[in-house]
């Protein structure tokens, strides 16, 4: 694809984004020697033996296993440089609230639309070109006492991330949405409670995972990173540092708490959210990456600019909708916000994994949304970085036949199209698939 001019004199113009030197000071992980313990059997209070706690089986080992793996030889940098373009597998994992309820697994799993997932949908991913699936979850889903995971949730996504790693895909797995409990942090009589919490369920999922290698990434939340409660961004500057020092910390604990999980662990790629998951945010002075040992960290943004073509299907009172994109100021605004990430993060040494792109199909051209998908690739490998196309059932990718719907998309991003004359009169010109949709309270 012919690479589109640069105009590097609008930069300034294009983006305002408030800069402050310093940052929060970073507070010690306080779970940092917490063990996990183990699931066992309780008595009850007239001293019978109770119902017995699922039993955790130890976890399978997919892939070439973390001793062999050779993405755990390569340098973060190059790890996220192989790994393409990737794609989530969204409303599945993470789905939560609302009237979902119970022990099993597919409850969640095919609870916002999606059929349940299997090793050919899997497959499929890798058969079309997609080098990286992104699995998000919400690990409250059917959570036992103490914080415990119920070992059903985490052998099913051990599952299906093991698919992928056969396919020779990476994996990055996360904390997404998670039933709105991030919130809770910004309470400080709250705030112990949440840290433990979250401590607890990176080590159970550090320990499933401990015998995958380098294709296996943990990422650590998704944009739940960000506390209005604490700091109203884009109002007034009051809090900013408290909010911009949580983050800081919550990131910390995470690399903390895997590097301590011992065996794959210790060397495993981790996926630091930035604040918000905004590019602008994270690009702040005050956004600071955590520490670690092995030098082994990228950097998570999301990328769903402008919001009136990317999110909207129809105008609102406060906006309006766009169905195409691709004009020569758009195209500007694109280069412009990704050189301000490499700019940022580059020269550090750090990575950067658009973690989630897109758009709603919706009442938009086709061939704006084509050219904005594969624009958004292009730019972002140009500079290094790996985009990961948000998708969930009726998106993109037909779950049931096991590839894109559009073949012409398929083509232009990884130039193997093998559409028939009869399918190309079948693209799908509109989808009402959204994007994430909210669960009724």
């Amino acid at each position: 694809m012919n690479k589109h001019l640069r105009n590097a004199a609008a930069l300034t113009a294009a983006l305002a984004v408030t800069l402050l030197t310093g940052c929060g000071k970073k507070a010690e992980n306080p779970l940092k020697d917490v063990t996990a313990p183990a699931f066992t059997r309780t008595a009850s209070k007239s001293g019978t033996e109770a119902e017995a706690q699922p039993v955790r089986k130890p976890a399978p080992v997919y892939g070439s296993g973390y001793r062999t793996d050779p993405a755990g030889n390569l340098s973060t940098a190059d790890a996220v440089r192989e790994m393409g373009i990737g794609i989530s597998l969204g409303n599945t994992f993470e789905c939560c609230g609302g009237k979902l309820s119970g022990s099993d697994v597919r409850t969640y799993e095919t609870g916002w639309g999606s059929p349940r997932i299997t090793q050919q949908m899997i497959e499929g991913y890798a058969a079309e070109g997609f080098g990286t699936l992104r699995i998000p979850a919400a690990w409250s889903n059917m959570m036992l006492p103490n914080n415990t995971i119920h070992p059903d949730y985490l052998a099913r996504v051990h599952e299906v991330a093991g698919w992928a790693l056969n396919a020779g895909m990476y994996v990055i797995i996360n904390i997404d949405r998670d039933g709105g409990w991030w919130s809770d942090f910004a309470d400080p009589a709250k705030k112990d409670a949440c840290m433990q919490k979250y401590a607890r369920i990176w080590q159970q999922i550090s320990q499933e995972f401990a015998g995958e290698g380098g294709h296996v990434w943990f990422e650590s939340l998704d944009s739940d990173g960000c506390w209005d409660e604490i700091w109203q961004r884009g109002k007034h500057l009051a809090g900013k540092e408290e909010a911009y020092a949580l983050l800081g910390e919550i990131n910390q604990c995470f690399v903390d708490t895997v590097r301590h999980a011992g065996s794959g662990n210790l060397r495993r790629h981790l996926l630091i959210a930035g604040y918000a998951d905004d590019i602008a945010y994270t690009c702040d002075p005050l956004f600071v990456m955590p520490e670690d040992t092995q030098n082994r960290c990228a950097v998570s943004v999301h990328f769903e600019t402008p919001l009136a073509f990317t999110q909207l299907e129809a105008d609102t009172p406060q906006k309006q909708a766009r169905s195409f994109w691709g004009t020569s100021d758009d195209r500007i605004d694109m280069q412009l916000r990704f050189d301000l990430l490499k700019d940022r993060f580059t020269p550090e040494g750090v990575p950067v994994i658009i973690s989630n792109f897109g758009c709603t199909q919706m009442n938009k051209e086709l061939d704006s949304v084509e050219d904005y998908l594969v624009s958004v690739c292009t730019e972002a490998t140009e500079r290094g970085f790996c985009p990961v196309l948000w998708d969930a059932a009726g998106g993109f990718y037909d779950r049931k036949k096991f590839r894109l719907y559009d073949r012409t998309l398929q083509e232009m991003l990884f130039g193997d199209s093998t559409e028939t004359a009869e399918e190309s009169d079948t693209r799908p010109q509109v989808t009402t698939a959204r994007r994430r949709p909210k669960p009724v309270p």
